[in-house]
């Protein structure tokens, strides 16, 4: 027994539009809300700090910095992106050893208010300091009254916890992603 299948080609080349139409906008609101999903979940974490080892936001670049892009090529493939151009995002989620380009590593401490808005205040900006070692430790001070207020600590190198703020957000919203894809073949099923 034959069974023959007539399909008008202008019918066919209709529903395959069709369908690459509904397609195409089910993988942009899908991208869309993948982006949105991550993006806010990234910045309460920010927000919230990661456990024993908070980040103290001083100038809220880190989180600021947070972007999303998202683009489709005509087959309909999808490069997503997440990501921060801050050049010291990495070492906050992965932690590491920094080290000074010089002797030491000037750390300011609360006693140092912010400079000129164009930089920060450096050891130079305090004509009236001295250094003082206590401890295996260098500090730079100035004298406040008949005490010292440190200003700076110098140290060798600084080691950063890792604050994996970025992996735990993928890890955690991973299953919330995928329903947002799901949701893209039901469309294109139904359409």
């Amino acid at each position: 027994m034959a069974i023959k299948l007539d399909m008008d080609a202008a019918d066919f080349r209709a529903r395959i539009e069709r369908k690459t139409k509904a397609m195409r906008k089910a993988v942009q609101i899908a991208s869309a809300n993948t982006q949105a999903i991550l993006k806010n979940e990234i910045t309460r974490r920010y927000r919230a700090g990661t456990g024993s080892h908070s980040l103290k936001s001083r100038s809220g670049r880190l989180m600021g910095n947070t972007f999303t892009s998202s683009k489709i090529d005509k087959d309909l493939g999808v490069k997503l992106s997440v990501y921060n151009d801050i050049e010291y995002a990495a070492i906050h989620e992965y932690g590491g050893i920094i080290r000074p380009k010089k002797k030491y590593l000037t750390i300011p401490t609360k006693h140092v208010k912010g400079g000129a808005a164009s930089r920060p205040r450096t050891i130079s900006d305090f004509p009236d300091g001295f250094f003082k070692r206590r401890g295996g430790n260098l500090f730079f001070a100035v004298g406040h009254g008949r005490t010292l207020r440190v200003l700076f600590v110098l140290v060798r190198k600084v080691r950063m916890p890792s604050r994996p703020i970025w992996r735990k957000t993928f890890k955690s919203k991973h299953g919330e992603v995928l329903r947002q894809w799901d949701a893209v073949g039901e469309v294109v099923a139904n359409a």
